[in-house]
């Protein structure tokens, strides 16, 4: 989940709806990136295990969220 402490505090309580716009960009990132390799997976289903699948899946939600947490964390400290 990304995090919103790293906002400062005006910030999150001048602009809740900036905050929120600006998670839920990653969140669809995150949705449609899943869904795109879940397809992927079904179109090639016999040349990856279940546990493969299931590793491809954690390690690219790991990635996005870690990279939503450093772009919100630059943008919130922008605005201090």
């Amino acid at each position: 989940m990304l995090k919103m402490g790293s906002w400062p505090l005006f910030i999150r309580r001048r602009f809740p709806n900036l905050l929120f716009t600006y998670f839920a960009y990653f969140r669809a990132v995150e949705q449609a990136l899943l869904e795109t390799l879940v397809l992927v997976h079904v179109e090639n289903a016999a040349l990856s295990s279940a546990t493969k699948r299931a590793q491809d899946l954690a390690e690219l939600r790991a990635v996005v969220r870690s990279i939503g947490n450093e772009e919100t964390g630059l943008f919130g400290s922008v605005c201090q």
